[in-house]
C-alpha cells in the first residue's frame, strides 16, 4: 500500500511493477485560491543571482530586493501565513512574519496546519538535463530511448476554474518526453500542490495564493496580476 496525495501511478509502476493499481479519492479543499498571471517569480527575479549564486547586475539585484520586500509585505498582510519557495529564495527572503518552508522539504510536514493562508512563491524547475538524469532511473526497462533536449518546449494549458464559465489559459514549459515530463511535474507542480495542502484545508477554511504561472491540479477561484493582488483585489 502506497499513499501519496500527488503521486504518479505510472512512475510507481516503474518501481513496484505493472500489477500496481491506482485509486484516487479526491477530497474537496475548503480553500479559496487566487493565482497570479504574467509573472513566474523565478529564482533570478527574487535573488538577483544566477544558478551559481553570482550577482548578475546591480540593476537585477536592486529589482530582486524590491520584489522580496513586496512579497514579504504581502505575506505579512495574510493572517498566519505559510510561504514556501525554493531554498535559495527562502534564504534570500530572510526572516518575516510568515512561517516559511522550501520545496523538497514539505511532504508530510504538519508544522503549518494552524496557518490560515498558504502562499506558493515561484516554483522548482531543474534544467532538462537534471530531469533526464532522474528519468533514466525509471527508464531502465523501457524499450524506447529517452528523448534528451537542451531546453523545454512550451504548450498551452487551461486552468480548472471554480466558475465553469471562466476561462484561463497559460503557456507552460514542458519536456517532450512523457517520462521526463512526469518527473518534472513531480518536482515542480506537485511541490506547489503539497505547499497548499500543508495548511490542511480539508479540515478548515483557508486561503491559497499561487504566485507563479503554472497550471496545477487545483481549482482556482480568481486569476489576477501581481500588481492587482498586492493592491488587495480579490476578484
Amino acid at each position: 500500500l502506497a499513499l501519496d496525495g500527488t503521486g504518479n501511478v505510472e512512475l510507481a509502476r516503474h518501481v513496484f511493477g505493472d500489477r500496481m493499481t491506482g485509486h484516487r479519492f479526491a477530497v474537496e479543499r475548503r480553500m479559496t485560491v487566487t493565482q497570479t498571471t504574467g509573472k513566474s517569480f523565478s529564482k533570478v527575479s527574487l535573488t538577483g543571482a544566477n544558478k551559481a549564486g553570482e550577482v548578475i547586475t546591480a540593476a537585477r539585484q536592486r529589482d530582486a530586493a524590491i520584489l522580496r520586500v513586496q512579497v514579504k509585505a504581502f505575506a505579512a498582510r495574510r493572517n498566519r501565513a505559510f510561504l514556501a519557495a525554493s531554498k535559495a529564495v527562502r534564504e534570500a527572503l530572510g526572516d518575516g512574519e510568515a512561517m516559511t518552508g522550501h520545496f523538497g522539504a514539505l511532504r508530510g510536514v504538519n508544522a503549518y496546519e494552524a496557518c490560515l493562508a498558504a502562499i506558493v512563491l515561484g516554483r522548482e524547475q531543474p534544467a532538462p538535463g537534471a530531469i533526464e538524469d532522474l528519468a533514466r532511473c525509471f527508464a531502465v526497462a523501457r524499450e524506447e530511448r529517452l528523448l534528451t533536449v537542451d531546453s523545454y518546449v512550451t504548450c498551452t494549458r487551461r486552468r480548472r476554474m471554480r466558475d465553469p464559465a471562466a476561462v484561463s489559459v497559460e503557456t507552460v514549459e514542458v519536456h517532450p518526453d512523457p517520462l521526463a515530463q512526469a518527473i518534472l511535474e513531480q518536482v515542480r507542480e506537485a511541490e506547489c500542490v503539497q505547499t497548499l495542502d500543508r495548511v490542511r484545508a480539508i479540515f478548515a477554511d483557508r486561503e491559497g495564493w499561487i504566485l507563479n504561472t503554472l497550471v496545477l491540479d487545483i481549482t482556482i477561484d480568481c486569476v489576477s496580476s501581481w500588481k492587482a493582488v498586492r493592491q488587495g483585489w480579490r476578484g
